[in-house]
Formats: C-alpha cells, sequence, structure tokens
C-alpha cells in the first residue's frame, strides 16, 4: 500500500526503494498467491516529486541512467511475480504512477481517474517503462497519441482504449479489485496471458508500423517543432522498440530519455 509522509504520494527514489524493499520479502514468500497494489491516499500517485526530479537533471548522464535502470528493475520485479497482481487507482496516476500500474497485469479505477504520462510536456519522455508497456498495452496508436501529446485520459476513455480493466465506486474498489485478483488466483482469468503482450515486441505489421508511425511523426513536426524534442524523440523510441522485446526495449527507452534533461 502506498502511503508516503505527506499528503500524496509522489513517486521518488524513496518510493521506488520502498517498493523494492517490499519485493524483496514478497519474493521470498513460497505461499504468495496475489499482489493487490492501493493508496491509502485520496489519489493513487499524483507522479514525480518535481524537486527531486529536476536535481536527478544535474548529475552525470551516467548516474541518471543507473537511477532509471534501479527505477526499471524494480517495476520489472514487480511485473515476473510468479502470481497475478493488480492495481486498485483512484484518483490520479501521472507519470511513474501510471507507469507503476502498468507494470501489474490487471488496474481497477474509480471514476475520477486521470491517468497518463505527461513527460513529454516537461521536456523529457516516460523513462520507467511507459513507452514500452503503454504501445503493447493499448496498441500503437493510442499510446503514440497519449505519450507523443502528454496527455491524461478520464476512467470511462481508459476503459474504452483498455488502459484499465474496470471501474468502480471508490468505496468498492478494494473489494473489487480482490474480486478480479481471486478469479485470477482461482483460472478463472488468464493473468499470464494478460502479461505476456508487454514482455514482447510489438504486434504490428510493416505497413500498420509505417502508417502509425508516419502518421505520429507528422503531427508532431505540426505541433512540437525541432527545437521541442521530446515528443519527437519518444515517438522515434516507439518505432525502435517496437521490434525488440522488454529488456532491449527498455534500455533503448534509457537511452532516449538521458539526452533530454538540458531541454526540460
Amino acid at each position: 500500500m502506498f502511503d508516503a509522509p505527506g499528503s500524496v504520494n509522489k513517486l521518488d527514489t524513496a518510493t521506488v526503494a520502498s517498493l523494492g524493499h517490499a519485493l524483496d520479502v514478497l519474493e521470498k514468500q513460497s505461499d504468495l498467491k496475489g499482489l493487490l497494489l492501493r493508496s491509502e491516499k485520496a489519489a493513487f500517485i499524483v507522479g514525480a516529486d518535481i524537486t527531486e526530479f529536476l536535481s536527478l537533471f544535474l548529475v552525470p548522464e551516467e548516474q541518471l541512467s543507473q537511477w532509471l535502470h534501479f527505477a526499471n528493475s524494480v517495476f520489472n520485479r514487480l511485473e515476473d511475480l510468479p502470481v497475478p497482481t493488480i492495481s486498485a487507482v483512484n484518483g490520479y496516476a501521472l507519470g511513474g504512477g501510471c507507469e507503476c500500474v502498468l507494470a501489474t497485469d490487471y488496474r481497477l479505477a474509480t471514476p475520477d481517474l486521470r491517468i497518463g504520462l505527461p513527460e513529454t510536456k516537461l521536456g523529457i519522455m516516460p523513462g520507467f517503462g511507459g513507452s514500452v508497456r503503454l504501445p503493447r498495452l493499448l496498441g500503437a496508436d493510442s499510446a503514440l497519441e497519449i505519450i507523443a501529446a502528454g496527455k491524461d485520459v478520464g476512467a470511462d476513455q481508459a476503459l474504452k482504449i483498455g488502459l484499465v480493466d474496470g471501474v468502480v465506486a471508490a468505496e468498492k474498489l478494494r473489494d473489487g479489485a480482490l474480486a478480479i485478483l481471486r478469479q485470477a488466483m482461482n483460472g478463472d482469468l488468464d493473468w499470464k496471458a494478460k502479461r505476456q503482450p508487454k514482455l514482447e515486441p510489438l504486434k504490428l505489421s510493416k505497413i500498420e508500423a509505417a502508417m502509425s508511425f508516419t502518421i505520429a511523426k507528422g503531427m508532431v513536426a505540426q505541433t512540437a517543432g525541432k527545437h521541442y524534442p521530446a515528443p519527437i524523440t519518444a515517438v522515434k523510441t516507439i518505432e525502435a522498440a517496437a521490434r525488440l522485446g522488454r529488456e532491449e526495449a527498455l534500455v533503448l527507452e534509457n537511452k532516449s530519455f538521458v539526452p533530454l534533461g538540458p531541454y526540460q
């Protein structure tokens, strides 16, 4: 359960480290059947700690790259747990918060949900696996629209495009998520099949890929321009990673993210 000191949960180094420590314990439990991620706050995770976030761009590029690699290793461990996983998402799940829930097999949300990846509006791109998992979950077109524009969407749209698996009233969120988790644990839901596409190359034919990425590049060129490189960098990274599995795609995301530091 995310319940950081203060009024909101932020995805900062302490939160990522705490999640890693929790996984240390979970990975040793031979009787683990499933995992529910939820928040004690009014919002799941509002995004990064901006003050800490900006300071990360002042360190040498190698150090920034190592931090991204560590965070991604934590999310990979979450995604690779040998049991079904679900996020109960209330309120905001932006930036790293969105990337965190993308690592679970299922996502159940409340009607007040706002979920998305606003990074390109900040001059950077997703760095915790968002550019890898979102296209494999939603398909290239929907993911490119969210990532290149730095968009977030509400509950209805998130359900429509497959970003969440259901929407329930806030008072039913925990029980609803546990019900889905039990179905997965009992074999009524195939959680392994749900997870697998996020680990593989993006399922696109050459023609589909050409259309999707050409259109996305054209839209970015019209709206962002050459002096604002984050959106086009994100699009090109997703395109180059489309043929790769998760591990190689994350390496590419890391390499693309780090040079954007001066533009944030």
